[in-house]
């Protein structure tokens, strides 16, 4: 009887939540999960709308001389904020992102490094936690504007 009782327990406490992973890979937003997000940061999904060339005054063996590092991205949803991060976005709002690693796949621009993302392109979504830094206003103007920035990523289908 004890034994049927534990068993009982045990089969009570299996979950049926999926995993992210696996719904990332049939297309579907992720969940939102109990990872923190790191403070100055906010997780979103978004979508890569316009790809904007490499940058003209990068230093010429810097990646963003040679491969696109900035592009407008929707943001799709909005997962969570850490501390700090200055403001608030809102779905469908769109943004101005710096990707750190470019938005070139990393075996291309990167080829020496272990860094493994796929690149992005004009339609792309993803998932992933934005930088966000408010640059000094100039003397006498109210606020200053706030600079977007990806470092990790994860391409969503």
């Amino acid at each position: 009887m004890p034994a049927l009782i534990v068993l009982g327990l045990m089969a009570s406490c299996t979950s049926s939540r999926t995993d992210n992973a696996d719904a990332t890979d049939r297309g579907l937003p992720p969940e939102i999960t109990a990872e923190p997000v790191a403070p100055n940061h906010c997780r979103i999904v978004g979508t890569i709308l316009e790809v904007h060339g490499p940058e003209l005054g990068a230093v010429s063996d810097e990646p963003c001389s040679k491969y696109p590092c900035t592009a407008k991205v929707r943001v799709d949803s909005v997962l969570g904020y850490g501390s700090a991060f200055p403001g608030a976005l809102a779905s469908r709002q769109t943004i101005e992102v710096r990707f750190q690693y470019t938005l070139a796949p990393s075996k291309e621009a990167y080829p020496n490094e272990t860094i493994s993302l796929p690149g992005l392109s004009s339609g792309d979504r993803f998932r992933a936690d934005v930088s966000g830094f408010e640059e000094m206003a100039a003397p006498g103007e109210q606020g200053g504007r706030i600079r977007f920035g990806v470092a990790l990523y994860a391409k969503l289908q």
